[in-house]
């Protein structure tokens, strides 16, 4: 049931909206573990995927005369569950890697930018939350390995409700509340 409205909405976003830009991020990996020299064991080695993003981001207005501006995103996440294993007491690995699929973001955002200095936006559905972005910007190696409070588990980018976020001029910030 969750495949067909993520289906859906992605598939009404793009046939509403003025310019649709799909997109994607891969985060593969390799792994090695060397063979023991004292045993016949065989080593283990693994090109995989970490973790994968399928993104639709759309505007649905473009009107650079009008107040208001509108963009939605759909984002679907594709994770490793569990990756490599040791086996205990031995010394051989498994790779027992089974993939997992979720919605990620879905959400649509009305921003209005008429009468002051800067942007007000208003969202809803599941919106990105601003702190693992903001920490992401900052850490710059994405790639390698997700940030600490979202590996641990003690905050999730994610949040479904309503937001509002005012973006300052030029750049200079913003603020935001879920």
């Amino acid at each position: 049931m969750k495949k067909i409205v993520v289906l859906s909405m992605a598939a009404a976003t793009a046939l509403w909206a003025v310019k649709v830009n799909p997109g994607g991020e891969v985060y593969g990996y390799y792994m090695q573990a060397l063979s023991n020299p004292d045993t016949t064991k065989v080593g283990y080695n693994e090109f995989a995927i970490g973790r994968a993003y399928l993104t639709l981001k759309a505007d649905l207005i473009e009107d650079t005369s009008s107040a208001l501006k509108a963009r939605a995103r759909v984002t679907y996440d594709i994770e490793k569950l569990n990756s490599l294993v040791s086996n205990p007491g031995d010394s051989t690995f498994s790779a027992k890697g089974t993939y997992m699929g979720m919605l990620k973001y879905a959400c649509c955002e009305l921003g209005a930018f008429r009468g002051m200095p800067g942007a007000l936006w208003i969202g809803l559905g599941q919106l990105t939350t601003p702190w693992i972005d903001y920490e992401e910007g900052l850490w710059g190696f994405r790639g390698m390995q997700k940030v600490l409070v979202d590996r641990v588990g003690l905050m999730n980018s994610a949040d479904r409700g309503i937001s509002l976020k005012y973006d300052f001029p030029k750049g200079f910030g913003s603020l935001q509340a879920i």
